[in-house]
């Protein structure tokens, strides 16, 4: 959506290739109030996980983990989802999530898509380590 010259991506605002969070035009005046993604509060939620593979499996279980990532185009609420292998670990993948909310992840585990993934990959997994994170800003997001 334009507005005024701006350009409106999912509740976010670009100006001069600077990020804006979102927009109110509720003020006194028709006032159009810009703020940026540190001027408020963040309900987003970010998640870093670490699945350690079995011993030969990692290239599989990458493959699975690029599908899931293909599969969150369509869902609701993700904004990123990114998979990456370290140089120094043969058997580890970490994957790097930014959803909406929580509501947003936890409902995007229900899907029938991600439950088959799910499924398939289990067999390959030796360990899983999960970090819950509130991101508050940079580039990307």
């Amino acid at each position: 959506m334009m507005l005024g010259g701006l350009r409106e991506i999912r509740g976010r605002v670009r100006i001069k290739g600077r990020l804006l969070r979102g927009i109110r035009n509720d003020l006194p005046g028709g006032l159009i109030w810009l703020y940026r993604r540190g001027d408020i509060p963040m309900s987003e939620f970010g998640l870093y996980t670490k699945f350690t593979a079995h011993d030969g499996q990692r290239d599989v279980l990458v493959q699975i983990l690029l599908e899931a990532a293909d599969s969150m185009a369509l869902v609701d609420g993700c904004d990123l989802y990114v998979v990456n292998i370290p140089d120094d670990e043969p058997n580890g993948v970490w994957v790097t999530e930014i959803w909406r909310d929580s509501v947003a992840h936890d409902a995007s585990l229900s899907l029938d898509t991600a439950m088959a993934l799910i499924q398939r990959a289990r067999p390959l997994i030796a360990r899983v380590n999960q970090i819950k994170l509130r991101p508050v800003g940079g580039k990307g997001i």
